[in-house]
């Protein structure tokens, strides 16, 4: 029983090591610009997503992303990548604790 208890505990720990070191190298903050080049990273302005679900997506899939910078604009749920374009049963589905801020003029550095 009791090292049963022990390797459950170490798996455990070594789950949450492996998800840590996977979600350790994401930036905070995605960008997104509806004028950006397609294929961007949202890295940056200058490299922004050009659809707000591929940035939601990524966001969805790392730890380590906690807002989106979003540039003026009009985005769409069933628009990105690995999407059914006109789709009306999509939406945006965000992680819990992600923030999305708007109305960028794709340019800024701070929230102010």
């Amino acid at each position: 029983m009791r090292q049963s208890y022990f390797i459950s505990v170490v798996f455990l720990w070594f789950i949450g090591y492996l998800f840590k070191e996977i979600h350790a190298d994401c930036e905070p903050r995605l960008y997104v610009n509806a004028s950006a080049a397609p294929g961007g990273d949202g890295s940056s302005w200058a490299t922004a997503y050009n659809k707000l679900q591929d940035a939601i997506s990524q966001a969805n899939s790392c730890a380590g992303i906690s807002e989106i910078w979003v540039a003026q604009g009009t985005y769409f749920p069933d628009e990105g990548t690995g999407i059914t374009d006109n789709d009306r049963s999509q939406s945006f589905d965000l992680k819990s604790g992600l923030a999305i801020y708007g109305g960028f003029v794709g340019n800024e550095t701070d929230l102010d």
